[in-house]
């Protein structure tokens, strides 16, 4: 539970009163949890859920900093002074992209890759994780990745 720890309880309790996170993928990434992170960073928490269209967006109060996409949700939140950046994310459409990136011939001249600089990130972050709740479908997704 890396840098989370401290507020574990209360992250996965603001987590779970939004969203069923049971079956859930959640592990930590970013600045901090790669070393290179400052006072001023947040948390980065990666919420990797399936059944992503069941989620009820009404349980996300207007007082949160939210964004809201076709396959990911962030959200930022403030434990004991601490900030945290929740992304939620939609297992299925990512397991898709993991299958995109890994056609991509690097070697061709004419390769482009149709994946967004946030689909890359992510994946990045991925390689990167520090798991906090579900390892082996943490696990299942990483040796995906060539």
């Amino acid at each position: 539970m890396y840098k989370i720890k401290s507020n574990y309880n209360e992250l996965m309790e603001n987590i779970s009163k939004k969203i069923n996170i049971d079956e859930a993928v959640i592990y930590e990434a970013g600045s901090i949890t790669e070393g290179f992170g400052n006072t001023k960073s947040d948390t980065d928490v990666f919420v990797l859920r399936k059944n992503f269209s069941s989620i009820n967006r009404e349980m996300f109060t207007n007082d949160e900093s939210l964004i809201f996409k076709d396959y990911c949700i962030t959200n930022n939140i403030i434990i004991k002074k601490k900030r945290y950046d929740i992304e939620i994310w939609d297992y299925e459409y990512l397991s898709k992209k993991i299958a995109e990136f890994d056609t991509i011939d690097l070697n061709s001249k004419n390769y482009i890759p149709d994946i967004s600089s946030h689909i890359f990130d992510f994946i990045h972050r991925l390689k990167h994780a520090k798991i906090i709740r579900n390892e082996e479908g943490l696990n299942n997704l990483v040796k995906r990745i060539d």
